[in-house]
C-alpha cells in the first residue's frame, strides 16, 4: 500500500514540474511575457482572463501563477483566492503598475510570493520565478511527507 502511496505522488510531482500559469489581460505584455518564460524553457499556459484561468486550473495542475493585479473581468486577490480553492500550493507572483502600498490591503488576505511593480526587471521576474517554483516544491514535498506519515 505505501508503495502504490509513493508511486501515485511521484506521478504527480513529475505532471506538474515547474508549469506555470500566466494570466494577462494586456496582450502586448501577455506576448512578452509568453516569450521570456519560452525562452527560459518554462512550461506554461497563458490567459488573458480570470475566468479562463479558473477553467485551466481545473485541468492541469500549476506550481505558480503569474497574475495581472488588474484584469478586465476581477482583480488578481479574488482570483488567487479561487485558484487555490483548487490547487492550495500554488505560489502567486503578481504584476501591477501601481505601488504596492496601494493595492496591499487587498493583498493581506492572500499569502503572494513575489510582487513586481511594472515595468520590472527580467532579473527580478526570473528570481522571483525560480524562488516561487522553489517554495511550491517545498510545500509539496512536506505534504506528501506528512500524508506519509500518516500512512505508515
Amino acid at each position: 500500500m505505501l508503495r502504490l502511496f509513493m508511486l501515485k505522488r511521484m506521478r504527480e510531482w513529475r505532471v506538474i514540474e515547474e508549469r506555470l500559469l500566466l494570466v494577462q489581460d494586456e496582450a502586448p505584455l501577455r506576448r512578452s511575457l509568453e516569450n521570456f518564460l519560452r525562452r527560459g524553457g518554462y512550461a506554461f499556459d497563458s490567459c488573458g482572463t480570470s475566468r479562463e484561468a479558473l477553467a485551466r486550473v481545473g485541468l492541469q495542475p500549476y506550481r505558480v501563477v503569474i497574475v495581472d493585479y488588474h484584469l478586465s473581468d476581477g482583480d488578481g486577490a479574488a482570483l488567487i483566492e479561487g485558484l487555490r480553492a483548487v490547487q492550495p500550493y500554488l505560489q502567486a507572483i503578481v504584476l501591477s503598475p501601481y505601488d504596492f502600498q496601494a493595492i496591499a490591503e487587498d493583498l493581506r488576505t492572500v499569502d503572494v510570493h513575489a510582487f513586481l511593480k511594472k515595468p520590472f526587471d527580467p532579473i527580478d521576474f526570473e528570481t522571483a520565478l525560480r524562488s516561487a517554483c522553489a517554495r511550491n516544491r517545498s510545500l509539496f514535498a512536506a505534504n506528501v511527507a506528512c500524508e506519509l506519515a500518516t500512512v505508515h
